[in-house]
């Protein structure tokens, strides 16, 4: 739960606008059609690419957040140090993967509570995806209006560093569950080409 109220903090306050504007002197027409773009490769990563990654290759769950979540951290680096149209749309594509990051942490809480407790689960994820909003909406606005005239990066840098936290975790929990699996299999060998990976049940 603590990725999914990261993506949030991240999320949660819309600034591109206001950035490019101030940094790529963008119009509303030039941002719309940039952010359109954004809006397609995230869909098609979450409706073809996330399927494919999932299904035919079983990649487990953990695995597919580590993807979007690094596609997320480099996608608010590229984005902070954009002084030109170009790089700032590069930042765009590279973040075509990062739709997966939800779905994914949203796969791995479901799959770690037996299915009487998904109600529950579920209630809680929902309140506290419409809590931070209200939370860090002002935070991250008065953050945004403090450094855009000297620093107006500022917002997109503490975003990657938060990202950057994403990325780790999910590593963590990639090195869990492996150290899960050797230990089951060196005490039950038969389970070593039978057992799926523990956050993919």
């Amino acid at each position: 739960s603590l990725t999914n109220m990261g993506f949030t903090i991240m999320f949660c306050c819309e600034l591109d606008y206001i950035y490019t504007r101030r940094v790529l002197s963008w119009d509303e027409q030039i941002y719309t059609k940039v952010s359109s773009l954004s809006t397609v490769l995230r869909n098609f990563s979450s409706v073809v690419i996330l399927p494919i990654l999932s299904s035919f290759y079983g990649l487990p769950d953990h695995h597919i957040g580590l993807i979007a979540a690094l596609s997320l951290m480099f996608n608010q680096l590229v984005i902070a140090l954009a002084r030109s149209g170009e790089v700032y749309i590069t930042g765009m594509l590279i973040g075509g993967l990062s739709s997966m990051f939800i779905v994914s942490c949203k796969s791995i809480l479901s799959k770690q509570v037996s299915q009487d407790e998904l109600g529950q689960l579920y209630s809680i994820y929902g309140s506290l995806d419409n809590l931070m909003p209200l939370m860090m909406n002002p935070l991250m606005t008065s953050l945004y209006n403090s450094t855009v005239h000297n620093y107006p990066s500022t917002v997109f840098y503490l975003r990657t560093m938060i990202a950057s936290t994403l990325v780790f975790s999910f590593i963590a929990v990639g090195s869990l569950d492996t150290k899960v699996r050797r230990r089951e299999s060196a005490e039950n060998p038969s389970l070593a080409s039978e057992r799926t990976p523990l956050l993919v049940r």
